[in-house]
């Protein structure tokens, strides 16, 4: 029987869990009967259960029987099922058969294979799948039995369930079905095994080589994705063997890529035939001290251990890739493994082999005999913690006298590798570690330490790497930390260790990063600038040799140290401490930058120019240093103390534009760079201080240092003027300082005759002119640049770049009112002042014409463009769109074009040119004849005069036509007249409005005025007011309303004239506005009939009653 059931324990390390018989999910599942055959002697215990395992996802369980037997338990089933191929048959047949793959090799053999486990054989370890297992199935496992043979197998839930029962199985394996029977990979023993051969005990006797653990992992690890080809790199697989007389082994096992047997290998190969194949595997091996009768393998994550007869052989696994795990073939696919011998665990040396072993991913436990547990410290290495369980009281407490007796056991829990449970018999104990990681970072710093020491000893070809690998170990003993003093010790150590080796610029690093509790500021200082002083060490401080060269060489571990200091004071915003390492750093670079300029005499080249390099180098750090001060919070209490410590080493004034700069004192800086160098250099330096200090501060020297930067370096201050107009610089607010330098450029000019340039002012042309164009591309729009601008073009001589700066900013047609567009009115281009500068000179006169035009004066830029370039002149004419001045100034081109003519043929070919380039819908013959000549032969013209005729002709006849036209509508006109006079409307007494439905004629109606239209359909004034209003705009709605507003007061008034029961008595001049009102009133709303006319056209689309009137 398998029991199986969940138990709950205490989490306490000493306290024991309840009794398994008292789990309520616990319950018993019964095994299938064994096998009987005709070599069964003890079916008792050839039937027992050897060795039951489970896989890291719990829902898989494999039961190993003695006789060879295996069963499957799935968690969702209800009984356990007996697997093909492990065991005898129903029959009593063994279950091992060889048959023959389908696939071949490239030589075209074909190689039997084993099916089934080996006679007498049993499961003794099982290699899970721990990446890709999953509820449902195990995938590809790897099986290891009691006779040193290795299969492949694979467990389904779907194919092992309760509802597949063990009779089926056997029925069909005996049947003749390969399917679902263990695949012989490897024999120990016998084979490809030559490890084994030729040695006692390899041969075959009565004890046989035990796979007492598998483990496999596949390159990359779980990254893999499980739906690509699972061995595409083919897995890595860990094998330990024992037994009694037998050599206990570490074989690794991995697939040979570049093999043509690992690609070509498939079908019916499993997929680990390659890794263990002649051909597409590689192997190697371990042999590891003593011999065991079953050696466990642990793994816990990437980790390993293995207990053999002299102590515990631990390692770690690499699965990052493939060549990593190829370059750790060579040592058995361990890295950073070792032996811990039983006697190191014990104090007094006399351990024994432990019962059994654990591993969580800080400790080793051990179990020594039943009852003793042992916790080991994995990097010390030592034991930290023995723990007693006390079976009997246990026993007592669960009422069963069954606990004391038989053999205990470790178990591990993959899911929770740091729970640890103790099982003896049907009791389970919670053994691991109250403290998992307790005291694991000094174990991990000593270790730091021993490698250390191990490594003074070491060649310098290896020292290097040796050296990162101990980085590497003081930054786990740091990641291992759980306070802040705890890191604190280690850096300390840390320091230490890197100071005692010689590494003086690191070991000040971390000494910076010390609490001054561990190494106080005042006694570190002094420790690493005492050899530099020639000072000797105190006796009760030790240094070794290394540390002492290196500290009596150079002050860059006190430099170092102190630069530390410093970036640790500005982020504490500690002004003070700030100031005083600052100024001790500068100190310290003067020294060394003066040390390292002495030169002897007897120095060779090499040497001279190695000092050269390093007086540049200290000298370069110590501007980097000057620099790191700017913009920082003690900016104005660090400068003037390294000032002062600047002044005391004799530094030139020039030195000092960095430093004072950086104390907001930009002005003296830039007074310091120009009196310290004549010429460009100062000016450089000044421009330099005025790039690195904060623009906020630093724009107020920028206008007032302009003229003397332009008189010295103009080229460089305009590009540095350039660079910070993004930043708010002001071109208008520089202007007076390019004014000022063009000013003495002349001056100069002028007193020199052309040699203007010196040492303390410098002639360039381009200068103010580059700056402006710059600012204008950068987006200036100030007038008084363009101005300035528009005068330094038109002192030139060439008209080219004026010319050009118009074109851009004038556009080459007006709008359509003749005048500056929109754009040019929103220009800060002034015209008018660049027309009168240009004019002034008397030259550049297309320019002039292209402002004229931009300013709306074609005619004067006619006038001077026919001067200058006529065919300008005419390319303006026909930009006007206004028809008279367009004929008004192809009058003044053809004026212009017959006086320029030398002889009456060149007159007329001018003329005629004039006119056939303007057509004649502009020009005629006519118009140009006042400027020809009084003798002028006409042959040229003639065409042109016979034209201007039929034209003429053409407008008489059609003048004409227009006449007659005209007269035939003014008599149709008199008709129409006359035929309304005389017209007239009969209307029926019982005639009635044809909205309100009331007589039109009836004696109540007599005070409303009535309408008869041409249709028949009369109506009364007021009703016929009612159904035109709504189709009235509302213009017309209010002068409707106006009209009949006046009516009625002009017939108030004339009623209050009138005599007593008497018509109103209205003036003859009210009498005509009346009249006219009535015509106004009648055009509104009786222009045509309601129902014949626009107004029921327009009602065509509406219904005949309102939405209320049709749901009333």
């Amino acid at each position: 029987n398998v029991r199986r059931g969940t138990t709950t324990a205490s989490s306490s390390s000493s306290s024991a869990a309840a009794s398994a018989s008292a789990a309520a999910a616990e319950f018993l599942v019964a095994l299938p009967p064994p096998v009987l055959t005709s070599a069964s002697t003890n079916v008792a215990d050839m039937a027992a259960i050897a060795h039951i395992f489970v896989d890291p996802t719990g829902c898989h369980v494999l039961a190993s029987a003695r006789n060879g037997e295996a069963y499957y338990l799935h968690s969702t089933a209800q009984k356990a099922v007996k697997l093909a191929g492990f065991g005898p048959n129903l029959d009593g047949t063994t279950g091992c058969k060889r048959v023959v793959p389908s696939s071949t090799d490239e030589s075209g053999k074909s190689t039997p294979r084993q099916l089934g486990l080996a006679a007498g054989s049993y499961v003794t370890a099982v290699g899970w799948d721990r990446a890709h297992g999953t509820e449902g199935s195990s995938k590809k496992i790897v099986l290891g039995t009691s006779m040193g043979e290795v299969y492949e197998f694979a467990l389904n839930g779907s194919d092992h369930g309760a509802a597949t029962s063990s009779s089926s199985r056997s029925s069909s394996s005996s049947s003749g079905s390969d399917e679902g029977l263990p695949v012989l990979l490897h024999r120990f023993d016998s084979g490809r095994g030559k490890e084994e051969r030729g040695r006692v005990g390899g041969g075959g006797g009565a004890a046989h080589t035990v796979v007492s653990g598998i483990h496999f992992e596949r390159p990359g690890g779980s990254s893999v994705p499980s739906s690509s080809s699972f061995y595409q790199d083919g897995p890595f697989v860990l094998v330990v063997t024992s037994g009694m007389a037998k050599r206990t082994r570490l074989h690794t096992f991995h697939t040979n890529l570049s093999s043509s047997s690992a690609k070509s290998t498939g079908g019916a190969f499993s997929s680990f035939a390659a890794t263990f194949s002649l051909e597409g595997g590689r192997s190697s091996f371990i042999e590891l001290p003593g011999s065991v009768a079953f050696a466990d393998l642990l793994v816990c994550g990437d980790d390993f251990s293995i207990k053999t007869e002299t102590g515990l052989y631990y390692g770690n696994i690499h699965t990052a890739g493939s060549a990593s795990i190829v370059r750790q073939l060579s040592a058995g696919g361990a890295a950073e493994s070792g032996l811990l011998p039983y006697s190191d665990v014990d104090d007094k040396g006399g351990m024994a082999l432990p019962t059994a072993t654990a591993m969580t991913p800080n400790h080793f436990i051990l179990l020594c005999g039943a009852d003793d547990v042992r916790f080991v410290n994995r990097v010390a290495l030592k034991a930290i913690q023995n723990e007693r369980v006390n079976w009997m009281s246990m026993a007592k407490m669960a009422g069963d006298d069954h606990i004391g007796a038989g053999a205990a056991e470790l178990l591990m829990d993959s899911r929770r590798p740091d729970q640890v449970w103790l099982r003896k018999s049907r009791c389970l104990v919670h053994v691991s570690s109250s403290c998992e990681t307790r005291d694991e970072w000094m174990y991990a710093l000593q270790k730091c330490l021993d490698n250390g020491r191990l490594l003074s000893g070491s060649t310098s070809s290896s020292s290097s790497s040796s050296y990162d690998h101990t980085d590497a170990l003081f930054e786990h003993a740091a990641s291992l930390c759980t306070n802040n003093l705890q890191k604190a010790v280690v850096t300390a150590t840390r320091a230490e260790f890197h100071l005692l080796d010689g590494s003086v610029d690191v070991a000040s690093k971390f000494m910076a990063d010390c609490p001054p509790q561990l190494l106080p500021f005042d006694k570190t200082a002094v420790l690493l600038g005492l050899q530099s002083l020639e000072i000797k060490v105190p006796k009760e401080r030790f240094l070794s040799k290394n540390a002492q060269d290196a500290l009596a060489s150079s002050n860059v571990g006190l430099i170092s140290y102190l630069s530390s200091k410093m970036r640790l004071a500005k982020v504490k915003d500690d002004s003070v401490s700030y100031t005083m390492v600052a100024s001790w750093l500068a100190s310290l670079h003067l020294d060394e930058l003066s040390r390292k300029s002495k030169t002897s005499i007897d120095d060779t080249l090499q040497q001279k120019r190695q000092n050269e390099a390093r007086v540049l180098s200290s000298h370069n750090y110590f501007q980097q240093v000057l620099s790191s001060n700017s913009g920082n919070i003690s900016a104005e209490q660090t400068a003037p103390a390294i000032l002062g410590v600047m002044g005391a080493h004799d530094i030139d004034a020039s030195e000092y534009a960095g430093c004072i700069g950086s104390s907001s004192d930009i002005g003296a800086a830039i007074s310091a760079s120009l009196d310290g160098y004549f010429g460009p250099d100062g000016a450089l330096g000044a421009i330099r201080v005025l790039s690195e200090a904060p623009f906020e501060q630093a724009e107020p020297y920028y206008y007032k240092f302009a003229p003397s930067l332009l008189a010295r370096a103009p080229m460089a201050t305009v590009k540095c003027f350039l660079a910070k107009y993004s930043e708010g610089l002001s071109p208008s607010k520089l202007l007076p300082a390019f004014m000022q330098y063009d000013s003495r450029r002349k001056e100069l000019l002028l007193s020199k005759g052309g040699a203007n340039s010196s040492e303390d002012f410098v002639d360039d042309n381009k200068a103010s002119v580059t700056y402006l164009e710059g600012a204008i591309r950068l987006g200036c729009r100030r007038t008084a640049v363009y101005n300035y601008l528009i005068r330094l073009y038109s002192a030139m001589e060439d008209e080219a770049p004026l010319h050009r700066f118009l074109s851009v900013h004038i556009p080459s047609t007006l709008s359509n009112s003749g005048g500056p567009s929109r754009r040019m009115r929103s220009s800060p281009l002034d015209m008018n002042y660049a027309l009168r500068v240009i004019l002034k000179t008397g030259r550049h006169f297309r320019s002039a014409v292209k402002l004229y035009v931009a300013l709306g004066m074609r005619q004067k830029a006619v006038e001077l463009a026919i001067n200058v370039d006529p065919s300008v002149a005419r390319e303006i004419t026909r930009q006007s769109s206004d028809p008279a001045e367009q004929k008004h100034l192809w009058l003044m081109i053809a004026r212009s074009a017959a006086a320029g003519g030398s002889d009456g043929k060149d007159v007329v070919a001018s003329v005629a040119s004039v006119l056939n380039e303007c057509g004649p819908d502009v020009l005629s013959i006519e118009n140009v004849l006042p400027f020809l000549p009084d003798f002028t032969h006409i042959d040229q013209l003639q065409g042109d005069i016979c034209l201007a005729l039929t034209a003429y002709s053409s407008e008489i006849e059609q003048c004409m036509k227009d006449m007659s036209k005209c007269e035939q509508v003014c008599a149709d006109l008199r008709k129409e007249i006359n035929r309304l006079e005389v017209s007239s409307i009969s209307v029926a007494e019982s005639a009635k409005c044809a909205s309100t439905k009331t007589p039109v004629l009836s004696q109540e109606s007599d005070g409303d005025g009535r309408y008869v239209f041409p249709s028949g359909h009369a109506f009364m004034e007021n009703a016929l007011k009612d159904v035109v209003r709504p189709h009235l705009n509302e213009q017309q709605s209010t002068r409707m309303e106006n009209i009949v507003g006046s009516i009625d007061k002009l017939l108030v008034q004339g009623t209050n004239n009138a005599t007593t029961s008497g018509p109103p008595s209205l003036r003859p001049e009210e009498e005509d506005r009346l009249e006219n009102l009535q015509c106004d009133l009648d055009g509104l709303i009786a222009a045509e009939c309601p129902l014949t006319g626009a107004i029921m056209i327009e009602s065509i689309d509406k219904t005949f009653a309102d939405d209320d009137e049709a749901y009333a």
